[in-house]
């Protein structure tokens, strides 16, 4: 599994990464819908997940497993009440109130990029809801990102390991 943490800009960074990849024009790529509503590259064995905020794009890549990526611009507003009592299950928000301002934001950003990297992995989003997952056969990924960003990568494989990409190539 391999992913990439780049600018996201005017070109789109999925499909510069598939096409690197690939050694194809990314304006070639042609892209179908999976029978969840994934994007996929027909005749391709290939897995992918972009996610972007605030300027910088996740993009993850494997041909072994379905997987999902999320990233997150840490915003303090988005990490208060009553968001906490909506998407996570009871046990997350006793952990995230036990804890300080800080590392409850942390806390929060690490719990939500999760739960998003895995709905997005199964295809439901997070319309299939965000309480308590079952991560059973799974392996939940953390890329390294600048400070005041939070990622995760799920891959539905209970042995996958991150491999972190330079961009540009």
């Amino acid at each position: 599994m391999v992913a990439w943490v780049l600018p996201a800009g005017p070109t789109d960074p999925l499909r510069a990464v598939l096409g690197h990849r690939l050694g194809m024009d990314p304006a070639t790529l042609v892209f179908e819908r999976g029978p969840q509503g994934r994007p996929e590259l027909p005749g391709r064995p290939l897995r992918f997940s972009l996610a972007h905020s605030a300027g910088l794009a996740l993009v993850a890549v494997t041909d072994r497993a379905d997987l999902g990526a999320d990233l997150e611009r840490m915003d303090a507003a988005l990490a208060e009440p009553p968001s906490a009592e909506r998407y996570f299950a009871p046990a997350e928000r006793a952990h995230l109130e036990a804890l300080p301002g800080r590392e409850r934001l942390r806390l929060f950003f690490d719990l939500w990029t999760e739960k998003e990297a895995y709905r997005k992995a199964t295809g439901e989003g997070i319309t299939g809801g965000l309480g308590e997952l079952d991560w059973s056969g799974w392996t939940r990924l953390r890329p390294p990102v600048p400070d005041g960003y939070a990622a995760a990568i799920a891959v539905r494989a209970p042995d996958a390991v991150l491999s972190l990409a330079p961009w540009p190539p």
